[in-house]
């Protein structure tokens, strides 16, 4: 019976340990979620800047004189 209790106490010792491994983990994976979401936002903030030249490029202007001979 002790034999078994320690095996028991063991075991929940390990549960313990593998479940703090998990939730560092997680709170890792939700780290680098936040960074990925942030970089998204700074694409399209850098996409409609890119746009917003686009728009403000003025058109080339097609020569005025013509060429006769």
């Amino acid at each position: 019976l002790e034999n078994t209790i320690y095996k028991t106490k063991r075991e929940i010792e390990e549960t313990k340990r593998k479940i703090e491994v998990i939730k560092t983990k997680i709170s890792y994976y939700e780290r680098e979620i936040k960074k990925v979401e942030k970089l998204k936002e700074i694409k399209k903030d850098i996409e409609q800047i890119r746009e917003a030249k686009k728009k403000e490029e003025k058109p080339k202007r097609k020569p005025s004189f013509i060429y006769s001979p």
